[in-house]
């Protein structure tokens, strides 16, 4: 799966805050993120890109899995 692949399944995603992380301190990051999803003017994701995906929803991740401990959510495990 993909970047791409992966915000169009999960749509609870928001595109423009993931941007934000990816992109810090950078000049319209949302619209930087969503060229790159589409494919305007050659752009393309990265593998740089996808690195800093992944460590913005790695942190998500690793928060959604704390809050289920916290909750005694079996599915947590």
């Amino acid at each position: 799966m993909n970047l791409k692949e992966l915000l169009a399944k999960h749509k609870i995603i928001k595109q423009a805050e993931l941007a934000r992380q990816m992109f810090e301190g950078k000049a319209s990051a949302n619209t930087r993120l969503a060229n790159k999803l589409s494919g305007v003017n050659y752009q393309r994701i990265m593998p740089e890109d996808e690195a800093e995906a992944f460590k913005a929803l790695k942190s998500l991740s690793d928060d959604i899995l704390e809050f289920g401990k916290n909750i005694n959510n079996p599915d947590s495990n």
